[in-house]
């Protein structure tokens, strides 16, 4: 019994980031609507108005941006209490303890293997359910990301999200499925939260895909690996990939698919190979 509340308390994160984006979102909605509609409308507006604000915020990317921002600030803090406390989380640590040169080689080279493998699953995904696309297309758009970047999204994107994310994920989730599962299961199982948690599903299957390398990085490399690509990761999506042109021949797509491959699997047995030279060092 004491085993399958373990178990189900592996959920018990995703709900509480759930939760904690709505508690986020009331507060700033509610502090958007004191600061800005009270002295726009005035006191006498009528309910339609107070309405068509609320519809406004909803798609004012500059909004959703601040909002996200300030919601990775409380996961960070309130997840890095959590899993500090529950789970024996470590943050001041030595650079050259916690990453060997060639396990940062190989994050570097799993980078960009890891966005072109990506690209392919979601071009696949889309050839299959060309509706998924769509709707992703939309979020992307509502979330100014497809647009010129805000500094709150940038910031999320490439900083606070990554950390709150790796803090959420691998840091309590994957812990905790631990205790019941062995790493394989723990993994697949944090994967799968982690794209339910994006709640969008094209989204959420690459983001399953994400999650499980992102696993096995943190259970080498410890979460500071997992924390630093992911923050690589998500700033290239946002900074380098709209800019990145490549040609359509077959001898191109040829060379971008073996240059996947080699960036991708060297990347994997770089990691691997410096985490191990790393735990050896420390024995």
């Amino acid at each position: 019994m004491k085993k399958v509340g373990q178990f189900l308390f592996t959920f018990i994160p995703l709900v509480t980031a759930v939760l904690l984006q709505i508690l986020v979102g009331c507060y700033c909605a509610g502090f958007a609507f004191l600061t800005g509609s009270i002295y726009s409308l005035g006191f006498e507006s009528s309910f339609q108005q107070f309405i068509s604000f609320f519809q406004k915020l909803s798609t004012d990317t500059l909004f959703g941006a601040t909002l996200m921002m300030n919601y990775s600030l409380f996961a960070v803090a309130l997840f890095g209490i959590w899993y500090y406390c529950s789970y024996g989380g470590v943050y001041r640590i030595r650079p050259a303890s916690a990453f060997h040169p060639v396990s940062l080689l190989g994050i570097l080279m799993l980078v960009p293997g890891a966005q072109f493998v990506t690209s392919y699953i979601v071009t696949l995904v889309s050839l299959i359910f060309p509706s998924w696309l769509e709707t992703y297309e939309k979020l992307l758009e509502n979330s100014g990301v497809a647009g010129s970047l805000s500094v709150p999204m940038a910031l999320y994107g490439a900083l606070f999200g990554p950390i709150a994310e790796e803090l959420i994920f691998r840091g309590v989730t994957l812990r905790q499925a631990q205790k019941t599962l062995p790493f394989w299961a723990a993994n697949i199982m944090q994967a799968l939260i982690f794209g339910v948690y994006h709640m969008n599903l094209l989204q959420g299957t690459y983001a399953f895909f994400v999650g499980l390398l992102l696993g096995y990085i943190c259970k080498r490399g410890k979460i500071h690996s997992s924390i630093l690509f992911h923050i690589l990761f998500n700033a290239w999506a946002l900074f380098l990939s709209g800019h990145l042109k490549f040609g359509s021949s077959p001898t191109d797509a040829m060379i971008i698919f073996l240059l996947t491959i080699a960036l991708f699997i060297g990347g994997l047995v770089c990691f691997t190979a410096g985490t191990n030279r790393l735990s050896v060092e420390k024995d």
